[in-house]
């Protein structure tokens, strides 16, 4: 089976026309009480192609334009390969610096996420979650490279909900059991936690991947 570049943009880019904005560390550290949800920034409007581009949905060519990416296997390991060694590290910071606004935030993140039907929105809403576990002093060149690296897999969580029609809901119970290693800064069970809930997408995106000419 061949995916063309249309079925990879249905897949990969949901939602068409619709654009969530991007959780920031001033979101994560601002007031829980008037939470700046990722649904409710979920508006009608396109995002720009350099945006896209370094999110790596799009391959911007100096002859062809603005062309979709296409995932690819060997992209897949090394993105998730990269995550997997630094993650851990990340994990470790931000258990010892969460804060409880950031507990009671990524609570409600979770619980807006199980109730969101738009893909997009779905998205934007798991970026935000995973912003608040990097605690209230992250390492900032570490949280942007993990951050770009998430921008990257976006196109691999989407194919692992392809593959698997549970993925999802997997996901969301796997993200309730990392915050609650949080809350017990637990910080061995977080991290076999994560890395047991990045390697359920990287598994079923492989899936994909190896049944697929691309």
């Amino acid at each position: 089976m061949r995916l063309s570049d249309d079925s990879v943009q249905r897949r990969e880019l949901p939602a068409r026309g619709y654009s969530c904005r991007r959780a920031t560390a001033r979101d994560s550290f601002g007031s829980v009480g008037t939470s700046s949800s990722a649904k409710g920034e979920c508006h009608a409007g396109s995002r720009s192609p350099l945006e896209l581009n370094s999110q790596g949905l799009i391959d911007l060519d100096a002859f062809r334009g603005a062309v979709v990416h296409v995932p690819t296997l060997a992209e897949l390991e090394d993105i998730f390969e990269v995550r997997t060694a630094l993650l851990p590290s990340s994990i470790r910071r931000g258990v010892a610096h969460i804060t409880p606004e950031q507990i009671q935030r990524a609570t409600s993140v979770l619980d807006q996420m199980e109730a969101e039907h738009d893909p997009t929105c779905w998205i934007a809403l798991n970026r935000d979650f995973h912003t608040q576990l990097y605690g209230a002093h992250p390492n900032q060149h570490l949280q942007s490279v993990l951050e770009r690296l998430s921008d990257i897999a976006t196109i691999y969580i989407n194919l692992s909900f392809s593959q698997n029609i549970t993925q999802r809901d997997d996901s969301e119970q796997e993200h309730r059991e990392i915050l609650a290693a949080f809350k017990t800064q637990d910080v061995d069970r977080a991290i076999a936690l994560s890395l047991d809930h990045i390697n359920s997408t990287l598994n079923a995106a492989r899936s994909v991947l190896n049944t697929s000419e691309i």
